[in-house]
């Protein structure tokens, strides 16, 4: 495995590993999370996926600096949670302006016969 840096060398193969990461790094990425979601508990679940998703390469020894990899996995997936909030509060809006219609299929029935 390459080396890693000289903040974090702990042996990621080992049973402890993922706690030993999880340990040193979690206060460092929720920070950032959080400044960039505003939500305490966002930030937690987007710092959780970037440990999920960081966990195989580092254990194949894909990652040469596991500090750096984790926080550009939390801030892409951060920017990612921003895009998908945008969508979601941009359709909330669209459906309070603009509500579906109450009509009832036998009233566009009748309607249609008029």
């Amino acid at each position: 495995m390459p080396k890693c840096s000289a903040a974090y060398t702990g042996d990621v193969a080992g049973s402890d590993a993922l706690e030993g990461l999880v340990r040193f790094y979690h206060r460092r990425l929720v920070a950032p999370a959080y400044a960039l979601c505003e939500n305490r508990s966002d930030a937690e679940d987007i710092v959780a996926d970037a440990y999920v998703r960081t966990w195989p390469r580092l254990v194949r020894g894909q990652v040469y600096d596991p500090a750096a990899y984790l926080r550009r996995a939390v801030v892409n997936d951060t920017a990612s949670w921003r895009r998908h909030r945008f969508v979601v509060r941009r359709e909330e809006l669209r459906r309070r302006v603009n509500p579906a219609p109450d009509i009832a299929e036998d009233q566009v029935a009748g309607q249609d016969e008029l």
